[in-house]
């Protein structure tokens, strides 16, 4: 997994910054603790474990908000019957003249 350094936005893709020997590996903990949130929640939609998907995906909202757990929770909105919600969820693109 590539990670940017907070530091001096270098790319990493080891436990220690390659430009400034920054150490990552508690970036890295969290993203891989985000990635498993993230795939245990697509698992509980699939089999319709609802309030554990809603669980799962607002812990991964914590440890990172990302656009893909706004697209897991539109789906979760969707299941649920509240359009309105997933609808607010979803990226909306700006129509240019």
């Amino acid at each position: 997994m590539t990670l940017t350094c907070p530091c001096c936005r270098a790319q990493n893709e080891n436990p220690i910054c390659r430009r400034c020997k920054a150490d990552l590996r508690l970036m890295q903990q969290c993203e891989g603790a985000r990635t498993g949130c993230l795939s245990s929640a697509k698992r509980a939609l699939k089999d319709g474990r609802l309030a554990e998907a809603e669980a799962l995906l607002a812990l991964a909202a914590q440890l990172r908000p990302g656009t893909d757990v706004q697209q897991y929770q539109a789906i979760l909105a969707l299941l649920a019957g509240d359009f309105a919600s997933a609808l607010s969820l979803l990226p909306h693109e700006t129509a240019t003249p």
